[in-house]
């Protein structure tokens, strides 16, 4: 019993510095039971995706982290008019192509590139046709998506590759969106 209440206690205290403060994402992903998720227990977490966690967390910019094999989602409050009001909350700790779907053609490739090549990718004035508020929309987008590298200056092996889609609205396309969607390997 006792060690039960110090294992609490330990994952407690590593949730609060890993999700401190973090607004209404933040708040959700500590109650979310991540034991039934690929990621696991956020005790268990490694250390580069409790800090990148943190880093989105505290952003007021739109980030959204695709980790590990399936691509699991994690996100912040900014991120949340780009999800949409369909797919939230629902999409927090689901694995990114069950929940981007109706894009995984054009993304998936990108991301397949940079995690097999480690070689960065974009596409200017990307029409995306997003599902998030019930119906199809058309946003268009400026795409970025590059590989992390290790400390050596070398691109990791593929089930390790880090990579950060940065997503700006193109030009003359009405509403303004900048999104960084982050997909870390451990």
């Amino acid at each position: 019993m006792t060690t039960s209440l110090l294992s609490r206690s330990n994952n407690r205290s590593i949730m609060d510095r890993v999700l401190d403060g973090g607004g209404g994402m933040g708040a959700l992903i500590r109650s979310k039971d991540w034991s039934q998720n690929g990621l696991g227990p956020v005790a268990n977490w490694p250390q580069s995706l409790q800090t990148a966690v943190g880093i989105c967390l505290s952003s007021r910019f739109p980030i959204l982290l695709w980790w590990g094999a399936e691509l699991t989602m994690i996100y912040n409050d900014a991120y949340l008019p780009i999800l949409g009001l369909m797919k939230h909350p629902g999409a927090m700790g689901q694995p990114g192509r069950e929940c981007s779907l109706e894009i995984w053609h054009i993304i998936g490739p990108m991301l397949e590139s940079v995690m097999q090549r480690g070689e960065a990718t974009w596409s200017y004035d990307q029409m995306l046709a997003l599902e998030r508020n019930g119906f199809p929309e058309e946003c268009f987008f400026n795409l970025f998506l590059q590989s992390h590298l290790e400390r050596t200056g070398r691109n990791r092996r593929a089930e390790e590759i880090a990579a950060t889609l940065h997503i700006e609205s193109a030009p003359g396309r009405g509403t303004t969106v900048s999104l960084e969607w982050a997909v870390p390997y451990d």
